[in-house]
């Protein structure tokens, strides 16, 4: 057993792609609550959630602009678009720490990756989703989770 089966959080990690390049659709951008580790302060957070996983991914200014460059800078345009997240590392203080990093979508993961996907991870359930604010987005903008992704 890993430490990341035991903890493994309700955010999204670089360690959670397991070393896969994955391709998701966007479900919706909530703000949220979230815990500032360095100073124990909660502050306001954009998390993005995607069709069909439970977990989301907290945005920082880079993901954020590069969602934006993309799809601009209106949260509510980015439902039903797709994005590709990959793990690398950066500069955090001293360290060089994990992370993630958002590039154009993809028409799907690779086959190695979907083949793990398919073994390892079980889809989000109705009662596990996001409680995602669809006021004001069109119904063909709505999603339906039914993406495999390791999340």
């Amino acid at each position: 057993m890993k430490r990341s089966d035991v903890f493994s959080g309700k955010y999204l990690k670089a360690e959670d792609l397991s070393g896969h390049t994955v391709t998701v659709t966007i479900e919706c951008t909530n703000m949220e609550d979230i815990n500032n580790q360095q100073t124990g302060k909660t502050e306001q957070k954009a998390v993005v959630y995607f069709r069909g996983k439970e977990k989301g991914l907290v945005l920082n200014q880079i993901n954020w602009t590069s969602i934006e460059d993309q799809y601009g800078d209106e949260t509510d345009g980015w439902p039903g678009r797709q994005i590709t997240l990959f793990a690398t590392t950066t500069p955090f203080g001293n360290k060089i720490v994990p992370c993630l990093r958002i590039k154009p979508g993809q028409s799907a993961p690779v086959a190695q990756a979907e083949e793990f996907i398919q073994q390892q991870v079980a889809p989000r359930t109705a009662q596990t989703a996001p409680a995602c604010n669809m006021d004001g987005v069109e119904q063909s903008q709505q999603v339906t989770p039914d993406d495999d992704i390791p999340f």
